[in-house]
């Protein structure tokens, strides 16, 4: 049996009979123990991940690639489900 590829040079391994695609999470936020998880709103979520990123000073590591600080991106959001 052949492993299957998403493009001609890149196997994604091979095929799982029976194998079913996951039941896709709800529309509604889900609330955790620790996080809330949300879909994401143009209008509610926009300005804030905007604020969020322009903190970032957009550090890179020793091999050229942007370092995503995700405290940084995210102490926004954090912040505003604290007031909540």
């Amino acid at each position: 049996m052949k492993p299957a590829h998403d493009n001609p040079a890149h196997p994604v391994g091979f095929p799982v009979p029976g194998r079913k695609p996951p039941v896709r999470p709800p529309r509604e936020p889900m609330t955790g123990r620790y996080c809330r998880i949300e879909p994401l709103e143009r209008a509610r979520h926009a300005a804030v991940l905007h604020e969020a990123k322009s903190l970032d000073p957009g550090d890179f590591d020793e091999a050229g690639r942007q370092r995503l600080r995700l405290t940084d991106l995210t102490r926004p959001l954090l912040k505003q489900v604290a007031a909540a």
